[in-house]
């Protein structure tokens, strides 16, 4: 027997064992609700992304269909852009949000670009503006395959004698849509991390 250090008496040996089983207990409670509360989290996460894609695809039947002049694609365009930019991002993750930011620059860069290039095309009236028409509702939403797109591009580029101005606007659209295609699948990708499968 120590005389400086004591044993405790009987009373209070079971009173210090209970106390460690008390503190176990309550350690491996709250790793249960931490890790509960994350999956919470998670499943919320997945919900927001989901509700961005709902809206996304509300949008674009909104906007379905072939525009029948310049001007009326370019009105589209700018309604098209405001009513994605208009999609609230609040619940989403960061990291979701920074690639849906750069697939809507996407979007408003290759509707911008398309737009001019049917400018282009109407001032000359030397490119089928019927075909640009036709690549215009492919580009607007729906991700057509990009050989497709090259082939349409190609097609209404050279069907008639077109300016350099106008080759290099179509060359630029190009370069925008490979941007996009880009930007999707970026986005995708991080969707895909929250359990998101998102439709094109």
């Amino acid at each position: 027997m120590n005389l400086l250090a004591p044993d405790p008496p009987a009373c209070f040996r079971g009173a210090k064992a209970d106390s460690r089983s008390a503190f176990m207990r309550a350690t491996i409670l709250l790793v249960i609700l931490l890790a509960l509360s994350g999956c919470a989290s998670t499943g919320s996460k997945k919900s927001a992304i989901n509700s961005v894609f709902e809206q996304r695809a509300q949008i674009k039947a909104k906007f379905a269909g072939t525009p029948r002049s310049v001007e009326e694609l370019a009105s589209s365009t700018q309604k098209l852009v405001a009513a994605l930019k208009a999609i609230k991002l609040n619940d989403c993750p960061a990291d979701f949000r920074a690639a849906w930011f750069d697939y809507l620059v996407g979007v408003e860069d290759t509707r911008t670009k398309l737009v001019r290039l049917e400018q282009l095309a109407q001032e000359e009236n030397g490119v089928d503006v019927s075909s640009l028409l036709k690549f215009g509702e492919a580009a607007g939403l729906s991700h057509l395959n990009p050989a497709a797109v090259v082939a349409a591009m190609l097609d209404a580029m050279f069907s008639k004698k077109s300016s350099d101005k106008t080759q290099v606007a179509a060359q630029q659209l190009l370069a925008a849509q490979q941007r996009l295609d880009d930007s999707w699948r970026k986005l995708e990708r991080t969707a895909m991390n929250y359990g998101v499968v998102p439709q094109r």
